[in-house]
C-alpha cells in the first residue's frame, strides 16, 4: 500500500513538472510573440523571425500564428530598385554592395542598403549627386544601351546609343585620364 501511494505520488510529481515546463514554454511563446508585435514597426524582418521562434515553442498558438500571418502578409520585406521595362538595364557591383540600372536616358548607382544614390544625367535635382552622362543629340540624351562594372567595381561603364561609352568611378564621377 505504502508502495502505491509513493509510486502516485511520484507519478503525480512528474506530471505537474511536465506541465510546468509545457507552461513555461507557452509564456516563453508569448514573450517571443509580443516582441514581434512591438518591434512589427521598426523592423518586420526580426518579428517574422520571432514570431516563427514563438510559433517553434508553441505551435498550437492560434494567437502566434495570426500575429505571424499579419507580419507577413501586412509588411514589404523588399525594397524595389528595378523595374523592368525593354531598354532598361541593371547589374549588381562585383561586390554585391552597389547596383546600377538604367531608365531610358539615366542610370542610378544605388547602395542597397539605400543610403547612397548617384544619378548620371547633366543637372542637379532634388539633391541627388548629377553628373553628365553622354553627348547630347537633337532629342537630348541618347539612351544608355548597356552597362558594366570593372572587375573591382570601382568603376561603372555605361554605352549610348550615341556610340559613345563614359569609363566612371563608381561614386558617379566622369573618370579622367
Amino acid at each position: 500500500m505504502a508502495r502505491d501511494e509513493a509510486r502516485a505520488s511520484e507519478l503525480r510529481i512528474k506530471r505537474e513538472k511536465e506541465i510546468t515546463e509545457i507552461r513555461e514554454k507557452q509564456a516563453r511563446a508569448n514573450n517571443f510573440n509580443f516582441l514581434s508585435k512591438e518591434i512589427t514597426g521598426q523592423d518586420p524582418t526580426i518579428a517574422l523571425r520571432l514570431a516563427e521562434h514563438a510559433l517553434g515553442l508553441d505551435p498550437k498558438n492560434r494567437t502566434i500564428l495570426s500575429n505571424l500571418n499579419s507580419i507577413y502578409y501586412d509588411n514589404t520585406f523588399y525594397r524595389i530598385f528595378f523595374t523592368y521595362s525593354p531598354g532598361n538595364f541593371c547589374q549588381v557591383s562585383p561586390d554585391g554592395k552597389k547596383i546600377i540600372t538604367t531608365n531610358g536616358r539615366t542610370a542610378r548607382l544605388t547602395d542597397l542598403d539605400g543610403k547612397d544614390s548617384h544619378v548620371f544625367i547633366g543637372h542637379i535635382v532634388n539633391g541627388l549627386n548629377l553628373v553628365d552622362m553622354h553627348q547630347f543629340t537633337r532629342s537630348g540624351f541618347d539612351d544608355i544601351v548597356s552597362i558594366t562594372f570593372s572587375p573591382d567595381g570601382s568603376h561603372v561603364l555605361t554605352c549610348s546609343s550615341d556610340r559613345t561609352a563614359r569609363l566612371w568611378i563608381s561614386r558617379g564621377i566622369p573618370f579622367s585620364f
